[in-house]
């Protein structure tokens, strides 16, 4: 098990167009699952005066293994 967290850059669209690892698991390769896994999913963008704009987010992830 781990935790992650990510910073997502999401565009007007809801897409992560740049995502980085700010915390890391201690485990490279379950880092890249969740980057890879945060990059297919669509976001809810920001908005200001009632229009999406593209911003940056922060993504905390906690991966737990059952028995």
């Amino acid at each position: 098990h781990g935790r992650v967290v990510l910073l997502l850059y999401v565009d007007a669209d809801g897409v992560a167009t740049d995502v980085r690892v700010e915390q890391s698991s201690g485990s490279e390769r379950l880092d890249a699952i969740t980057a890879a896994c945060a990059r297919g999913v669509r976001y809810v963008p920001h908005s200001a005066n009632g229009e999406r704009i593209a911003s940056w987010q922060r993504l905390r992830w906690r991966w737990t293994l059952d028995d």
